[in-house]
């Protein structure tokens, strides 16, 4: 009996595609089935054909650090996915390869296929004593290394006693012996067991381990960074995120996961990273430790976000729905890569345009957590663990955000002299009036948005005669916001440096930059800006997901009063009690505030 699975000819003889249509989910089971010739007349699935995805990784492929996993999915209901990390407990011995975690899954998904029938169906043991049941089993692997290896290459090999036809032992014989030897003692039974390859679900991931660019104070950082690709993303037609991603100082294998991205839009997540919160802090000539890091206790990945913004680099999006659909897919490929951290906490983190950016990814993401709960859901998707969000100086309204930029530079910093301030609040009405009319609409109006954005822009276009916006302490007259910030400077040295872009696997043809314009433009000519975004947090409040605001009263980009102000029309199970809390100063007269670790760090919050 072959173990190679045949289609059925009628699918062919139909003009179908054989390699997206072999497979459908039960809507009364939610567990995957191939399609079959008994059912060739009509879109059912026929249950003699469970089917089952599988997949490995590896990182540091065959390298004595390397880490690799499985992960296998029956079905979209979470109790039939599983995703392991492989240990010794697992593959004794052996040094982690992609090729041995893809036995590796293959293995475990024949016995999952098989066990969990079995248990379905406990009054028999083996189809032999169900006569009315004739069970194909389907394991579905992208690897052809394994589908090739099991259906045909092992026929070979057992013939000329376990060599190939140089007469030497293949790689990896000791798992193809026991993947043969299952499936042969379930093919004993009456068990029919075949093998497809799928390319479904194959994504582009290119990783290194840097060294010696991040110094921690504990001394040298462990990380990873490169790149996986997302959705539609191909060598002619690339789109790939960029991230850099810093295990935990202490217990890195169950401390949570933060999700730091940029603003902007188009500001990279990289910003952050090295200017407060990562192990080092880029300076003038590299990067020194950071005594406040956010890596002690927590691991830290670094996303520049969307792509197009920092050294990510491909096809992009032009609204931040897509662009938190696009994190999702990032996310769901990424805990593939790194399953030991799959289980994890899980926190969003941003600033500035991070506001919108932050409850759109939130959402996408509990919202699939809600389907795949329900048995549905993207295909072989892992439930994320999401537990909190947290955000600084965040534009998460439109209209508290233009309002109380305008009140902030007239009349709390008084950046803006009488003039302007006169002519700037002949335009308010006008700008919170097209705010209002282009949400009106039911669906989005990107004309209204636009309309509405072009307006209220005018506010932020005023003289500040030398006052920095990001940081109302400092006066600062270039053009340019990197001599004002130097930072920015700093942090694109340091990615473009080539020895650094090798160590962290940046392309050569790949231009990093702190902050993509092009991004910028792209956001505007949607209206992006032009959303109630906080109005997202309420059902994630209602779900116990947490929310911290942390501000800068310092920053007139993203004003604090702003925040407070939407904060206080939030409604969510926690609104009277927010409403009726005093406002408590920070620091208090007997704390001193911590010393900033950059030029960015505020040192004045409100709560």
């Amino acid at each position: 009996m072959s173990r190679l699975y045949s289609f059925c000819p009628s699918f062919t003889a139909r003009g179908e595609d054989i390699t997206t249509r072999v497979h459908d989910e039960c809507d009364d089971w939610f567990c995957f089935y191939g399609r079959c010739c008994q059912r060739k007349g009509d879109t059912q699935v026929c249950h003699s054909h469970p089917l089952v995805f599988v997949d490995g990784a590896c990182t540091r492929n065959g390298q004595p650090d390397a880490r690799a996993g499985i992960g296998c999915a029956m079905g979209k209901d979470s109790e039939d996915q599983v995703s392991i990390a492989v240990t010794d407990a697992i593959d004794p011995g052996a040094r982690r390869t992609s090729q041995r975690a893809e036995l590796l899954a293959a293995l475990h998904g024949v016995n999952m296929l098989v066990h969990a029938d079995l248990k379905e169906h406990p009054e028999y043991t083996s189809p032999l004593e169900c006569p009315h049941r004739q069970l194909e089993y389907i394991v579905a692997a992208d690897s052809e290394y394994v589908v090739k290896g099991i259906s045909e290459w092992v026929l070979e090999w057992k013939a000329n006693h376990w060599k190939n036809n140089q007469g030497k032992s293949p790689k990896n014989i000791d798992l193809f012996k026991r993947l043969d030897a299952t499936v042969a003692e379930y093919e004993e039974q009456g068990f029919k067991i075949h093998f497809l390859h799928s390319r479904e679900d194959r994504f582009y991931v290119n990783i290194t381990r840097p060294t010696n660019i991040c110094p921690s104070p504990q001394g040298p950082s462990i990380s990873h960074s490169g790149y996986i690709g997302l959705n539609g993303d191909s060598e002619t037609e690339p789109k790939r995120s960029f991230f850099w991603y810093f295990e935990a100082e202490h217990g890195a294998k169950s401390a949570p996961v933060i999700l730091t991205i940029g603003g902007g839009p188009g500001a990279s997540g990289m910003i952050n990273t090295l200017a407060a919160q990562g192990p080092c802090l880029a300076v003038e000539n590299g990067t020194v430790p950071n005594p406040n890091r956010w890596t002690e206790h927590f691991n830290l990945l670094a996303l520049d976000h969307p792509v197009g913004t920092g050294a990510s680099y491909g096809t992009r999006v032009n609204n931040s729905r897509s662009a938190a659909i696009d994190v999702y897919d990032f996310l769901q490929k990424f805990f593939r890569v790194f399953p030991d951290l799959a289980q994890n906490q899980f926190i969003l983190s941003g600033n500035s345009y991070g506001g919108i950016y932050v409850p759109h990814i939130a959402t996408v993401i509990h919202e699939q957590n809600i389907a795949l709960a329900k048995g549905k859901g993207q295909l072989g998707a892992i439930h994320i663990n999401l537990e909190s969000m947290m955000v600084s100086n965040p534009a998460s309204d439109a209209t508290s955000h233009y309002t109380w930029l305008l009140q902030t530079r007239c009349y709390n910093v008084e950046m803006y002299n009488a003039s302007t301030c006169d002519e700037m609040f002949k335009i308010l009405p006008t700008c919170l009036e097209s705010i209002q009319f282009a949400q009106q609409t039911s669906g989005w109006s990107v004309e209204r948005h636009v309309a509405a954005q072009n307006i209220c822009h005018k506010l932020e276009e005023g003289d500040t005669h030398g006052t920095l916006i990001a940081d109302v302490r400092k006066k600062c007259h270039s053009k340019h916001f990197v001599d004002c910030l130097p930072v920015f400077g700093w942090i694109n040295n340091f990615f473009r440096q080539p020895d650094n872009k090798i160590t962290l696997g940046i392309p050569e043809h790949v231009d990093f930059r702190t902050l993509a314009d092009d991004v910028a433009e792209e956001f505007d000519k949607y209206g992006d800006i032009i959303q109630p975004a906080y109005l997202m947090y309420g059902p994630l409040l209602k779900a116990g997901i947490r929310l911290l605001h942390y501000v800068g009263a310092n920053d007139a980009i993203c004003a604090s009063p702003g925040v407070i102000s939407f904060l206080r029309l939030l409604q969510s199970p926690f609104q009277d009690e927010f409403l009726r809390a005093p406002d408590i100063p920070w620091p208090t007269t007997t704390q001193n505030a911590t010393k900033p670790a950059t030029s960015l760090t505020t040192t004045s919050l409100h709560l």
